[in-house]
Order: C-alpha cells, then structure tokens, then sequence
C-alpha cells in the first residue's frame, strides 16, 4: 500500500486549533485522500464557537493547508500493511485524544 506524508502549512490558520496533532506525518493508505481522511479522523478534535465566528474545520483535509506527497523509494516505513499512521511516533500517541492534548 503506498505512503504518503502529509505537511501541515499555513500554522497561523485558526483551523488548526482543531487537530491534536500539527506537525509531518507519514501515513499508509490506498491514495491520497484516504491518506488526509485518516488524519482528519485520528487528529481531529473538536471546538467551540462564538456566534458569528467562522466554524472551525479539522485541517487536515484542507488541501490549503497541507501538502501530500508519496513517498517512494526509501528503506525508512514498510509499504506492507494496513492503512494507519506509520510515523512518527508522537503523531500515534495523539491520534484520537481529542481535548486531552
């Protein structure tokens, strides 16, 4: 299955007071939006809003906000295996924590 690795950009965007996680990850998944759906899934969180402010989104579907690349050739993540988070390790130790960050 091929990796991807997801970089956040644009870090001053109020949408990513919505993920658990801001930082590169390397994700196993069959394309690149199921790539940036399991993020959004496992880093997701959510929040409050004011009346009349804008609604704050999980970022990491956001193609303005990220960027996604394969990764091909390297000895670094195994291919093999079920979609999931493959790196790095902080990235797995905050997916689905929600408010505990």
């Amino acid at each position: 299955m091929p990796l991807w690795r997801l970089e956040p950009h644009d870090l001053s965007n109020r949408h990513w007071n919505a993920s658990t996680y801001i930082g590169p990850v390397v994700i196993r998944a069959g394309d690149a939006d199921a790539a940036q759906l399991l993020a959004a899934r496992a880093f997701g969180k959510a929040t409050g809003k004011d009346f009349g402010d804008t609604v704050i989104v999980v970022p990491w579907d956001q193609r303005d906000l990220i960027s996604t690349t394969q990764v091909q050739g390297t000895d670094e993540y195994v291919e093999e295996g079920p979609s999931g988070i493959v790196h790095p390790l902080e990235a797995l130790e905050l997916a689905h924590r929600g408010y505990d960050l």
